[in-house]
């Protein structure tokens, strides 16, 4: 055997352990808040030519997405970029009524030469991680399936459209998510995007306005993956319940939806 080749065994899962950790968000203290119209992504341009991306989880997610765009001002972004379920003609008709009352929006006549006449938007289906009632066993095959759609479309066109393009831009600058399960996906496609080096937007989950008291299982699975962590009531926060540490990522921002 060559004499590097054990110094590199040994190394690799030591330089791929590192990169991990290198990538992960660090923790931060919770910061209580009770501004309604708080600007969750901390954007205090008033016109950005930042794009935000948004996962609409069909039913009560997809309403609460859209409702904290609208409390963002979404049209103060140069783009949108929708991501939902394949299958999911609701939330993507939502998604539609929500632009079109953007572009029937009156804008003032100062800002009208800065915006991009109409905002772009795009729309991305993805396959449902997991359907309603379906088991945990067949769960996994359809998560799989997901997940490479969701590499594909997240990380390797990014490689793609990089090699096109001298400048490389993520799909989003930022991205909004309150669950479901395809949220999961998501993430790990950003941070598969930043171990390989590709740029990737700012993650910022926000927990559904129905979790009072405790926090969901995306939610615990995607908090210490995420950038930003809020949730819109203080009970949902405590470490005890959810067996963290004191000080674990988190933010009550109050309610916003």
């Amino acid at each position: 055997m060559l004499p590097w080749i054990v110094p590199l065994i040994l190394l690799t899962p030591l330089v791929v352990f590192y990169r991990v950790w290198y990538i992960l968000p660090r923790g931060y203290l919770p910061q209580p808040s009770s501004s309604r119209t708080k600007d969750v992504t901390n954007i205090k341009d008033k016109r950005s030519d930042k794009v935000v991306g948004v996962f609409l989880g069909s039913g009560g997610h997809t309403y609460e997405a859209l409702k904290i765009l609208d409390i963002m001002d979404a049209a103060k972004y140069a783009g949108r970029v929708y991501i939902y379920s394949a299958g999911d003609s609701m939330s993507l008709r939502k998604a539609m009524e929500f632009e079109s009352s953007l572009a029937s929006a009156e804008i003032p006549s100062h800002q009208l030469k800065k915006s991009n006449s109409l905002q772009a938007f795009l729309t991305i289906p993805l396959p449902r991680a997991r359907q309603v009632g379906q088991s945990y066993v067949s769960s996994i095959f359809t998560t799989l399936h997901t997940i490479v759609h969701t590499l594909y479309h997240f990380t390797i066109s990014t490689v793609i459209h990089s090699r096109r393009s001298s400048r490389k831009k993520p799909f989003a600058d930022i991205l909004i998510l309150n669950g479901p399960g395809t949220a999961t996906c998501l993430v790990l496609a950003v941070l598969t995007s930043r171990f390989l080096g590709l740029p990737s937007p700012r993650t910022i989950y926000i927990e559904s306005f129905a979790r009072t008291n405790s926090i969901s299982l995306s939610g615990r699975i995607l908090r210490p993956l995420v950038d930003r962590f809020l949730v819109q009531w203080p009970g949902a926060l405590s470490p005890e319940k959810e067996g963290l540490p004191p000080g674990s990522k988190g933010e009550c921002v109050g309610v916003v939806v």
